[in-house]
């Protein structure tokens, strides 16, 4: 398929989407603020900034958009002050994005755009190639970047479209798509085309984010992930017996106590999650290599209340080393890395 004919489908893509998105929806940038990983293409604080000559953001700008994801989930760069928009016009102004009248040639990102010269801070290290590849092989080659800590960029759609990658969890590959509404990779299954992975540097630790989900013992179910303290993870009254978590840049290692049992083996990121189902839990501890501290607190179902924020990682420490209380059930959690 011609590149201009790949530009054009993913466009009437990009359309159906926001079509289909605007008889439900008042408000297609809702999702966006305050949340890097929720950001589209299409958001209408960007989706009209030029691509080239023939092209906008809304259309051709999946690739930066998904840049710009990793770039804040690497720590490089903080949501506050950058965004999709923001990186295309410093591509822009830098002279990596092209114009010509052959939209063939159009609006392509130039590869030195990201070169460790010119973007010292995230700069692309490799290419993988998935062409005739399982989704298994794939998974396990991305799952093996991410344990390496590259940031991964996915082209799919037969290499008419971008995603970043956000984690591996079992057999999945959880995913941050700038212009559909899929979060794993295995929807994309069957047009997955490579994948670009990058190295992040001088990152800002202090802009590390954790994201986690519990799952609750009388649903039987995984709960939402959450991220720091904009919310927490669990629901009031049911009983937690399983973990998961990770970080945005570097490792998080934990474990948990099985009420009447005993400390279980650690975990590390979302390698496998801490805990066994139907067993509800009554401690957790909480670590990370990132020079940084975690904090960590549980809340009691049956007191109905908060315990202290826990920092230390210690069976031994019931004060500080891990949070919870043995033969309380805990029902919720909070966490977050400064």
């Amino acid at each position: 398929m011609s590149k201009y004919l790949k530009k054009i489908l993913c466009s009437l893509l990009i359309i159906t989407t926001l079509m289909g998105m605007s008889l439900g929806a008042t408000n297609i940038t809702s999702n966006a603020y305050g949340n890097y990983k929720t950001w589209k293409q299409y958001d209408s604080r960007w989706t009209n900034k030029k691509v080239g000559d023939n092209g906008t953001m809304g259309a051709w700008g999946c690739k930066i958009t998904s840049l710009a994801i990793l770039m804040v989930h690497a720590g490089v760069e903080n949501e506050s002050n950058f965004n999709p928009g923001s990186l295309v016009d410093r591509y822009e102004n830098a002279g990596f994005i092209s114009h010509h009248s052959n939209i063939n040639l159009d609006g392509n990102l130039s590869s030195s755009a990201t070169t460790q010269s010119n973007s010292p801070n995230f700069y692309q290290v490799g290419r993988k190639d998935f062409t005739y590849s399982s989704f298994t092989s794939i998974h396990k080659q991305i799952k093996d970047l991410l344990n390496n800590g590259y940031y991964v960029e996915v082209r799919v759609n037969n290499n008419g479209h971008s995603i970043a990658v956000d984690y591996c969890s079992g057999s999945e590959v959880y995913i941050m798509d700038p212009g559909y509404s899929k979060t794993k990779l295995s929807q994309w299954d069957g047009t997955i085309s490579c994948a670009y992975y990058y190295k992040a540097k001088g990152s800002s630790q202090s802009n590390i984010n954790v994201t986690y989900q519990v799952h609750e013992n009388v649903g039987k179910k995984w709960l939402a992930n959450v991220t720091d303290k904009q919310d927490y993870a669990g629901i009031f009254g049911r009983a937690i017996d399983c973990v998961y978590a990770n970080l945005s840049s570097g490792n998080i290692t934990y474990r948990v106590h099985v009420k009447g049992g005993s400390w279980l083996s650690a975990v590390k990121n979302r390698n496998d999650y801490a805990g066994i189902k139907g067993k509800p839990i009554d401690g957790l501890m909480m670590k990370t290599d990132t020079g940084k501290t975690v904090h960590y607190r549980v809340h009691l179902k049956n007191s109905n209340r908060w315990l202290s924020w826990v920092t230390g990682y210690s069976t031994y420490d019931s004060n500080n080393g891990y949070a919870g209380m043995y033969g309380q059930e805990i029902d919720a959690i909070q966490v977050y890395v400064d």
